[in-house]
Order: C-alpha cells, then sequence, then structure tokens
C-alpha cells in the first residue's frame, strides 16, 4: 500500500497559486491579493442578511447572489431536482408544492457531470416547465463542463510530485 508523504507536498501559498496555477503577472497580482482578502470572515464586521430568491415551507434554499453546490451519490436525481428548482425560479408560478419564489433573477446552471447534449436536455425541459421557449429563456445559461473538470484534475495532479 503506497502511502502519501505530505511533507514534500507544495505549499499552496497565494504566490504559488498565483504563479504555478494561474501564471499571474506581478502587475494583476494585487487584484489576486484583494480576491483572497475578501474571502477571510472577521466576526466583527457585520455581514448583511442576503435577499431570498427560495424558500421551502419558510425554510431559506437559495438567496441572491448565492453558488451552490449539489453533491450526492451517482443517481440521486440531482439534476432533476435542479432543474425543478431552476423552473419554479425562473416560472410563471411564484409557489409550488411548498416552495415559494421571490424576485426575478437570472441562474447559472453548471452541470459538471452531463455533456454538451444532456445540458441542452436540460435546458429545455427548463424552458418547458416554464411554459417558454428556449430562445425566449435569457435569464438561463446552461453550461456543460464535464470535459473542463477532468482537464482540472489532470492538471491539479501534475502539481503534486510523483
Amino acid at each position: 500500500m503506497n502511502e502519501t508523504n505530505y511533507n514534500n507536498l507544495p505549499i499552496l501559498t497565494s504566490e504559488v497559486v498565483r504563479h504555478r496555477v494561474f501564471d499571474v503577472k506581478n502587475d494583476e497580482a494585487e487584484s489576486y491579493e484583494k480576491i483572497l482578502e475578501d474571502c477571510i470572515i472577521n466576526p466583527n464586521n457585520p455581514i448583511p442578511e442576503p435577499e431570498v430568491i427560495l424558500s421551502y415551507n419558510g425554510v431559506t434554499v437559495l438567496w441572491r447572489g448565492c453558488k451552490s453546490f449539489v453533491c450526492a451519490v451517482a443517481k440521486a436525481r440531482k439534476t432533476t431536482a435542479l432543474t425543478l428548482f431552476t423552473a419554479i425560479l425562473l416560472g410563471k408560478d411564484e409557489s409550488a408544492n411548498g416552495f415559494k419564489a421571490f424576485p426575478a433573477c437570472r441562474v447559472l446552471f453548471v452541470d459538471t457531470e452531463q455533456a454538451k447534449y444532456d445540458s441542452q436536455k436540460i435546458l429545455n425541459r427548463v424552458s418547458r416547465l416554464c411554459g417558454k421557449t428556449p430562445n425566449e429563456m435569457t435569464e438561463l445559461m446552461v453550461l456543460s463542463l464535464n470535459l473542463l473538470i477532468s482537464f482540472l484534475k489532470v492538471f491539479c495532479r501534475s502539481l503534486l510530485p510523483e
């Protein structure tokens, strides 16, 4: 059984990430430093409560600006659930079976497991559920990133020493 020696792994400081992963030039470094700073949570700075855009029986599911990820075992119907959430958010009805959609929004639907063909089916399904044609769904963008994710996995493995 091979054991990984974690002492030999590269330390991912912002400089390593900036230069080794993103190949960022020095003049762009300040903007990345600012992004890293903005990720730090300070318990003394008040953070305003986000605007709810989808709730279920009064419990917040999504809020404006939310970036949510759904992880579950294979064939757990993740894409189906997200398709229904998206249709509720963008559809005509404000409520459906306990779900309540609030102000209009735009949705970026990224599926890391679906190929282009299946991602197009998602767009068509959401359109049908909303009573619109796919061309009318200007507030929805569906991306298929399964090839990009595969590339990133290989790229990240190449950063580790053998």
